[in-house]
C-alpha cells in the first residue's frame, strides 16, 4: 500500500492517509506487512498517535525481536508517548516475550500504571515460573481486579504449587471486593483440582456445580478441563458424562477421556474410546497416542502396543520420548526384556532418566542384572541427585540384588555424598494423595505438609493405614475454638512414626476454613527411623461464597451407583461391603449418615456433628426406610459392619405427606420428598 505524502492544502486527504494507514496496520495479515506499513507511513511523515502505536506494538510482539522492540521504544520516546500508559503497558508486554531484564527496568521506570500494567507484569513472571515475585508484585498492587487474581493463581498452578493456588481462589472469593470468577479463573482451578487426585475431585465437583448454576455452556475450552479434571481424579463415569454433554469436542476433550481411562485402569474403554475416535474422524495427535500406549501397558497388550506405535509415523506424527518410554515399559513388563533394550539403542532421540529407569525396573523384576550392568554407569552419569532419589536406590539395590556388594556400597556412598533423597509416596485407601519428603534434621514447618481443604458438601470418612504409631495428631479448625461446631466432621487422629516437638503452619487463617495440627506427644517404639507426618484437614465452607452443589455436578456420583428397587419402593445400593455383623432388631448401633433431598442439597449429616447416630434398631426408633435399610428384609439383604450403602426413600419410608423441620410455613424437608442417605453402618454400640 503506498501512498502520496499529505499536503496542508488538502487537509481531507491528509485525514484520509493517516486513517488508512492506521486501520491498515491494524489489520494487516501478517505481523511483517504491518510493520512495512508502520516504516512506509512514517516516510511519509504522516504523524502518529497512540492507536498507531498500538497496533504496531502489537505486531512487533508477534516477531519476538528484541532489537525491533527497542527501536520502536526509542521512536514512542521521540514521539512524546512514553509516559501514555496503554502504550507503556503494550511496549512491557512485548519486552516480557524478548527481554525480561528491559521490561523490569520499564516498569520501574513508568510513572504510571494501571491494574493492567501490574497484571502484565504477574503474567511475566508466570512465564519465567518465579511464583515468588508473582507474589510479590500482586501483594504491590493498589487495587486488583478479576485478571490479577486470576493470574496469580494460573502462576500457582502452573508451577504445580496447586493448594496455593486454590488457598488463592478462596481468597479471592472471601475477598470483600466481591469478584466472581469467569471461565479463565475456573479453568485454572480446575486444571489444580485435577493435580490433587481422589480429594481435588470434591473440590472441582463443587465447581462444577457452579458452573451449572450460572449455565454456563460447556464450550469446547470449559468442557474439555472438566473431563479432564473428572478423568484425572479417576471419577471416569462423571468426566464420560461431562464428555456427552459437551456439543462440539476437539482432539484435546478426546485425548483428556483417553488419557484419563489409561491412567486409572480403565484400558479397554480407552481402547474403544480411541476407536470411536477414528470413526468420527478426529485425527489423534501425540498425546492421544502417549495415553493408547500407556493403556496397552496397564493391560499387558504387546501386540496391540506394537500396532500404535508404528501407525504414529503412519499418521505423520513425530514419534516423542513419551511414545518410546511406553514401549520399553510394555516389553519389560512382559517379560520381553530384550527387546526394551533393543528399543533403547534403536531410538531416535536420546533416551532420558524415566526411559532408562523403566528399563532398570524391569531388569530387577526379571532378574536381568546382567543387561541392567551395560547401562548402570551411563545411567549414573545423567541422573540429578536431587530429582532422582529413586535411581540411585534401583541401581543400588540391582547391584545387591546381582551379587556385587562392592559396587552397592559405592553408589550407597555416592548417594551419602550427593545428598539424595528419595521422595516418599502417601495414599489413602490405595487413592493417590500427593508425594512428599524432607531432611529427618530440624523443624517441620506448614510448608512441608499436604493439606487438603475441600468442601462438606460430600462428607468423606477416610483411615489411615500405617504400622508403628507413635504420636497423634488431629486436625481441626484454628480461627475460634467456638466454631469447631461448623467442621465437617470430628477432628481425624493421624499416626505418625515419631514423636513430633516442633510444629509450625504458615498458612492464613479464615474462619470455618482453616486448620491446625495438635500434637499429642506419647513416646512408642518406631521401627522407622525418620519423622514422618501427613495432614489431611477436612473443613467446611471453602466454596460456601461461591455456591452449594448444582444437582446436576452431583448426578454423576448418584448415577455411577445401580439402584436395586425393594418390593417396598425402596432403592438401594451398596458402595462398600461390610466385614463385621449384621444388626440384629432391637439392638443398639451406631452409624453415620448424610442425608439429601432429592435435588442433592445436603440437609442433615452426623459427620458434621463430630459423632454417629445411636439408635436401637428395628423398633420405631427411625423412620422405616432406615430400619428396612440396614436391617434388611423384603429383598434388601442386610448391611454388614463397616459397610456403606446409599439408600433413596420414597415418601412413605421417610416423613411422608407431613415432612419434617417445619417452622413458618416452610419445611426443611418438604411433604412428601423422596430422600438420600449415604449411611456408613458401623456396628454395635458399645
Amino acid at each position: 500500500m503506498r501512498l502520496t505524502k499529505p499536503t496542508s492544502h488538502s487537509f481531507f486527504q491528509f485525514v484520509k492517509t493517516f486513517t488508512s494507514f492506521a486501520l491498515a496496520i491494524r489489520n494487516a495479515s501478517s505481523p511483517h506487512k504491518a510493520l512495512s506499513l508502520y516504516s512506509d507511513m512514517h516516510q511519509k511523515s504522516v504523524p502518529f498517535d497512540s492507536f498507531s502505536i498500538l497496533f504496531t506494538l502489537k505486531s512487533c510482539t508477534r516477531l519476538h525481536n528484541v532489537v525491533l522492540n527497542k527501536h520502536l521504544h526509542a521512536h514512542i520516546i521521540k514521539l512524546g508517548f512514553s509516559s501514555h500508559v496503554y502504550v507503556a503497558t503494550s511496549l512491557l508486554y512485548a519486552y516480557i516475550v524478548t527481554s525480561f531484564d528491559d521490561a523490569c527496568k520499564l516498569f520501574n521506570e513508568m510513572p504510571v500504571r494501571n491494574t493492567t500494567t501490574w497484571n502484565t507484569m504477574i503474567t511475566g513472571y508466570s512465564r519465567l515460573g518465579d511464583v515468588k515475585k508473582a507474589c510479590s508484585v500482586f501483594g504491590e498492587m493498589p487495587e486488583r481486579d478479576l485478571v490479577s487474581w486470576s493470574a496469580v493463581i494460573a502462576a500457582h498452578i502452573n508451577r504445580g504449587c496447586n493448594e496455593q493456588g486454590l488457598h488463592l481462589f478462596r481468597d479471592m472469593l472471601m475477598n470483600k471486593e466481591g469478584l466472581i470468577p469467569d471461565q479463565v479463573t475456573v479453568g485454572s482451578v480446575l486444571s489444580g483440582c485435577a493435580h490433587m487426585g481422589t480429594l481435588g475431585s470434591l473440590l472441582g465437583k463443587s465447581v462444577h456445580g457452579f458452573i451449572a448454576k450460572n449455565a454456563w455452556e460447556l464450550n469446547v475450552e470449559l468442557g474439555t478441563v472438566l473431563v479432564d479434571m473428572y478423568a484425572k481424579c479417576g471419577v471416569i463415569t462423571s468426566a464420560c458424562q461431562v464428555f456427552e454433554l459437551m456439543r462440539e469436542r476437539n482432539v484435546m476433550s478426546w485425548t483428556a477421556l483417553i488419557c484419563g481411562a489409561a491412567q486409572h485402569g480403565y484400558c479397554k474403554d480407552a481402547l474403544s474410546m480411541f476407536e470411536l475416535m477414528q470413526k468420527e474422524g478426529v485425527k489423534a495427535n501425540e498425546l492421544t497416542f502417549t495415553g493408547i500406549l500407556s493403556a496397552c501397558v496397564h493391560a499387558g497388550l504387546v501386540e496391540e502396543g506394537q500396532r500404535f506405535f508404528k501407525m504414529i509415523e503412519e499418521c505423520g506424527l513425530e514419534l516423542k520420548i513419551q511414545h518410546y518410554g511406553c514401549m520399553v515399559d510394555l516389553f519389560g513388563k512382559a517379560g520381553l526384556v530384550e527387546e526394551a533394550y533393543e528399543v533403547i539403542m534403536t531410538m531416535k532421540l536420546q533416551p532420558n532418566v524415566v526411559v532408562w529407569s523403566s528399563f532398570l525396573s524391569a531388569c530387577k523384576e526379571h532378574k536381568k542384572f546382567e543387561m541392567a550392568e551395560r547401562v548402570t554407569e551411563k545411567v549414573l552419569g545423567i541422573v540429578k541427585p536431587e530429582n532422582d532419589g529413586g535411581v540411585y536406590t534401583l541401581i543400588c539395590d540391582l547391584y545387591a540384588l546381582g551379587g556385587k556388594w562392592d559396587d552397592a556400597e559405592r553408589v550407597r556412598k555416592l548417594m551419602v555424598n550427593l545428598n539424595v533423597r528419595k521422595f516418599r509416596g502417601s495414599s489413602i485407601d490405595g487413592h493417590m494423595a500427593e508425594e512428599f519428603s524432607w531432611s529427618p534434621e530440624g523443624p517441620i514447618t506448614g510448608k512441608k505438609i499436604v493439606f487438603y481443604l475441600f468442601s462438606s458438601l460430600t462428607p468423606v470418612r477416610w483411615r489411615l493405614k500405617m504400622t508403628s504409631l507413635a504420636s497423634s495428631v488431629a486436625v481441626v479448625g484454628t480461627c475460634n475454638p467456638k466454631r469447631l461446631r461448623h467442621c465437617s466432621g470430628p477432628s481425624r487422629s493421624l499416626p505418625t512414626s515419631q514423636s513430633v516437638t516442633k510444629l509450625k503452619i504458615s498458612s492464613h487463617c479464615y474462619e470455618d476454613s482453616s486448620l491446625r495440627l495438635l500434637v499429642d506427644e506419647k513416646p512408642k517404639p518406631s521401627l522407622f527411623a525418620r519423622r514422618e507426618i501427613l495432614g489431611f484437614g477436612l473443613c467446611s465452607g471453602l466454596l460456601s461464597a461461591l455456591t452449594e452443589l448444582h444437582p446436576s455436578a452431583n448426578a454423576a456420583e448418584v448415577s455411577s451407583c445401580d439402584f436395586t428397587v425393594a418390593p417396598s419402593g425402596l432403592a438401594f445400593c451398596d458402595k462398600v461391603v461390610g466385614y463385621g455383623p449384621e444388626a440384629s432388631k432391637g439392638q443398639l448401633i451406631k452409624a453415620h449418615y448424610v442425608g439429601k433431598l432429592e435435588n442433592g442439597k445436603v440437609f442433615d449429616s452426623s459427620y458434621n456433628r463430630g459423632k454417629p447416630l445411636t439408635f436401637r434398631i428395628g423398633v420405631g426408633e427411625v423412620i422405616k426406610g432406615w430400619d428396612q435399610g440396614i436391617l434388611g428384609g423384603d429383598g434388601v439383604p442386610p448391611m454388614l459392619a463397616g459397610g456403606k450403602r446409599v439408600l433413596k426413600l420414597p415418601p412413605e419410608l421417610g416423613y411422608g405427606v407431613r415432612g419434617a423441620g417445619c417452622r413458618g410455613g416452610s419445611c426443611i424437608i418438604p411433604p412428601d420428598s423422596v430422600l438420600m442417605f449415604d449411611v456408613e453402618f458401623i456396628g454395635k454400640a458399645s
